[in-house]
């Protein structure tokens, strides 16, 4: 586990309240085709890569479970 992971488990009430925050802003829905349900949060450059974005909020997107299996 990478620094970036590290941050972003260890700190549950930050990165809830920064997930909570991108909703409101994009909508409560996948970016990538709209659905509503079982939405994740995906860091566009990787935690492994860029630790220091792990909290950046242009570095996370919402994803649906399906379109974030297909981003791995």
């Amino acid at each position: 586990m990478n620094d970036g992971t590290r941050l972003w488990k260890r700190t549950p009430r930050k990165r809830r309240r920064i997930q909570e925050e991108i909703k409101q802003e994009r909508g409560y829905k996948c970016e990538e085709c709209g659905h509503t349900h079982k939405l994740t949060f995906h860091h566009i450059k990787y935690l492994w890569e860029r630790p220091d974005l792990v909290f950046d909020k242009d570095n996370l997107i919402i994803l649906c479970r399906k379109c974030h299996q297909n981003k791995h």
